[in-house]
């Protein structure tokens, strides 16, 4: 079994980049206006947040008694929040955990970026890791485009358990049907599915190669 684990010690108290981690914990949860990870490909943080004032609960069911469990919110800044839950038969504690996700400004045309930190409070198994990850729609012919409709490349950089570089593509298929790869944390994950209502999408993932079944679904506030 290949579920993801942190170090055991929580870095919130060493510089990063000859800045306090939790000084910019602090000031993102400012930011937030109270309200924490990454709008996710896999495992893997995107370039991108949520869309404004929405919801998204997602679930992941494995091997060995091993489930992933995700709520977030976006605020009406986009700012985004994470609130995540780990279980597995080979770990005797369960491990919540809560991020967030601060948009950065760029310009029009450019990738859409985004700024940080997983498990804050160190209760789950990334241990305060920052991250900064960027997202860009790849432009396809008309050609192209009666196979993939839609094209999305990510990179990222974390520290911590991140453990460096991180890239992903997004294709999104005819009839509804996405099929994901990424390589996060020195292993390569895949997600393939399908919306089978409006928001609800339901997918098998490969993370770490073991094979997760699970849906995802988004909703608005407004």
């Amino acid at each position: 079994m290949h579920a993801l684990k942190g170090s055991r010690n929580c870095r919130l108290s060493q510089p990063l980049f000859g800045v306090r981690p939790c000084a910019i914990a602090a000031a993102l949860l400012a930011f937030s206006g109270g309200a924490a990870t990454a709008d996710r490909i896999v495992l893997a943080p995107s370039g991108t947040t949520l869309s404004e004032s929405s919801i998204k609960t997602e679930v992941m069911v494995g091997p060995f008694k091993t489930d992933y469990t995700w709520l977030s919110t976006s605020s009406a800044d986009g700012i985004e929040m994470e609130f995540s839950r780990f279980e597995s038969a080979k770990d005797p504690k369960k491990r919540w955990a809560a991020g967030v996700q601060y948009p950065l400004p760029t310009l029009q045309n450019l990738p859409s970026l985004v700024l940080g930190i997983q498990d804050i409070t160190c209760t789950g198994t990334q241990h305060a890791a920052f991250y900064v990850a960027g997202s860009q729609r790849i432009p396809l012919s008309s050609r192209q485009m009666r196979v993939v409709r839609r094209l999305t490349l990510s990179t990222g950089l974390g520290s911590g358990t991140i453990g460096g570089a991180f890239v992903s593509l997004e294709a999104g298929l005819p009839r509804r049907v996405f099929l994901n790869a990424e390589l996060y944390r020195r292993r390569a994950n895949f997600s393939a599915g399908f919306v089978t209502l409006k928001n609800l999408r339901v997918k098998a993932d490969c993370v770490g190669g073991d094979m997760y079944y699970g849906a995802s679904y988004h909703f608005t506030l407004k």
